[in-house]
């Protein structure tokens, strides 16, 4: 059983996007001890995204929190929703710099089908985003390594291609 303790931050990052999950050894709750985040506040942030089931924003933290969902019956629709709802957020924050991390520390393997959805949706991204850090977990990378290098790469390129111009 793995569990996660430790979360390195990128440098310059204004937004973290997680997995509206604290049940345990998660990554968000490595990413709330690393930047000491009010446990009753992100507690009451994961409550609300999955009773709600939407995408939800933490201004009060710094870097700002945008909590996702735990997915649930249909995930590829619920991937494209949540990839809209998402970006729309981002918008509204006018975030730059985001470090993506729900494919960080993953607890069992995920559908394809969900990460390709997610990954095709990030391929699109909106103009106001710089940077997008993605983590994806070396236990899984072996089984989703090409599909992600493919779409990490279209995204990197599109990224070039706008910081040049």
């Amino acid at each position: 059983m793995g569990h996660k303790l430790f979360f390195a931050a990128v440098p310059g990052c204004d937004t973290i996007s997680a997995t509206a999950n604290q049940n345990g050894f998660t990554l968000l709750n490595a990413i709330a001890r690393r930047f000491g985040w009010n446990s009753d506040l992100l507690c009451a942030s994961v409550d609300r995204a999955n009773s709600e089931t939407a995408v939800i924003c933490v201004q009060e933290f710094s870097p700002r929190l945008i909590l996702v969902p735990k997915l649930r019956s249909d995930s590829r629709i619920d991937a494209s929703r949540f990839m809209q709802e998402f970006f729309q957020i981002c918008k509204r924050i006018d975030s730059r710099t985001i470090q993506f991390t729900h494919f960080g520390f993953l607890s069992k393997c995920p559908d394809l089908g969900v990460i390709e959805e997610v990954f095709q949706a990030l391929y699109k991204l909106p103009e106001e985003l710089q940077d997008v850090d993605i983590f994806v977990d070396v236990d899984f990378r072996r089984n989703y390594y090409q599909l992600v290098q493919n779409i990490a790469h279209q995204i990197s390129v599109k990224m070039v291609k706008k910081r040049n111009e």
